[in-house]
């Protein structure tokens, strides 16, 4: 705490009683403090802007593991969505039309994009259960989250 002469110290004067916070008087030094504070200064407890972790349970563990392994069936379902997108609607149609393959195999595209629809069916599956593990861990970690 800086020293204040004496004469500035009796410019100010404490009104208010020590745990309470009003704008229309002065305050001592020692007083100085915003009222979000004075939680802290009257011993009360109160953790107003605070994001402490709790303990890291097997629960928790239990749902990161869940979404380590959901976001994987993601990333692989989307390669599959995205390699059958490829290959039928660009590859086929493109070599039919160079005439490096022959023109029966278009047919191949409609299993092609089914194959597609359902992989990308499942990538929004995985996606959304893997995010549900997520929240579900981060629930457990963190109770009073802003998010």
């Amino acid at each position: 705490m800086a020293i204040i002469p004496l004469q500035l110290k009796t410019l100010f004067t404490l009104d208010t009683p020590k745990c309470e916070c009003d704008n229309f008087h002065s305050v001592e030094e020692s007083i100085l403090v915003s009222c979000l504070s004075r939680n802290f200064l009257c011993g009360e407890s109160k953790k107003l802007f605070e994001m402490d972790p709790n303990y890291i349970s097997l629960e928790a563990w239990e749902h990161v593991s869940t979404f380590v392994t959901y976001i994987w069936f993601f990333v692989l379902s989307m390669v599959i969505f995205a390699a059958n997108m490829l290959i039928g609607h660009n590859a086929i149609p493109s070599l039919i039309k160079s005439q490096h393959i022959p023109g029966s195999l278009n047919k191949m595209r409609i299993p092609l994009y089914g194959v597609s629809v359902v992989a990308f069916v499942a990538a929004i599956y995985f996606a959304l259960t893997a995010f549900q593990g997520g929240r579900a861990a981060i629930k457990l970690i963190y109770p009073d989250f802003w998010i």
